[in-house]
């Protein structure tokens, strides 16, 4: 049966305080190394096989969005999904 976790850079504007939702570690990954820490959570537990990866980013942040006058990005969508073993 396929198991997915989706997620997004919570982390909006840098002064922002961390999500109750978020680990310490995420606040403490680059972007880059963030899509990478959900798979190994998945390899770790050794219940999971044929592992994918997706992400999105760079999509224009929409106009009426209360960021846009900061940032011109959207968030970036992270998105890690296998077969339970």
């Amino acid at each position: 049966m396929p198991r997915s976790i989706a997620s997004r850079d919570w982390w909006i504007m840098p002064t922002a305080p961390p999500s109750p939702k978020s680990i310490r570690l995420w606040e403490w990954l680059h972007e880059f190394e963030r899509p990478g820490l959900v798979p190994d959570y998945f390899l770790e537990s050794g219940l999971f096989r044929d592992l994918e990866r997706w992400s999105l980013r760079g999509l224009p942040r929409p106009a009426d969005d209360k960021y846009a006058d900061r940032l011109t990005h959207s968030d970036p969508l992270y998105a890690v999904w296998g077969l339970r073993r």
